[in-house]
Parts: structure tokens; C-alpha cells; sequence
């Protein structure tokens, strides 16, 4: 993923790039001037019971 963002940033100019970092990453705490990539994956249960 890092790769893919990486060359996608290299493609825009430095303004825009600052936009689209804000859209897909999340700040980290409560300190708001570093942020992460979030990356979340479903997970199907397929039988789940409690004994």
C-alpha cells in the first residue's frame, strides 16, 4: 500500500497533495499535526456461537 501511495503523491503537485493526505489519513490522539493510514479489513464470520 505505502508503494501505491507513495507513487500517487509523486504524481500531484505539493498543494494538492497535502488535500488528498488530509481526506485518507486520521490524526493520531490528540495531537493533530501527525497522521496515520488507516487501513481496516473486513472479516467474514462464517459460524460464531457461544457455549
Amino acid at each position: 500500500w505505502a508503494q501505491v501511495i507513495l507513487f500517487l503523491e509523486l504524481s500531484l503537485k505539493p498543494k494538492e497533495r497535502l488535500i488528498a493526505m488530509l481526506k485518507y489519513s486520521r490524526p493520531i490522539g490528540t495531537d493533530k499535526t501527525k497522521r496515520s493510514f488507516v487501513v481496516a479489513r473486513k472479516i467474514k464470520v462464517i459460524n460464531f456461537s457461544i457455549n
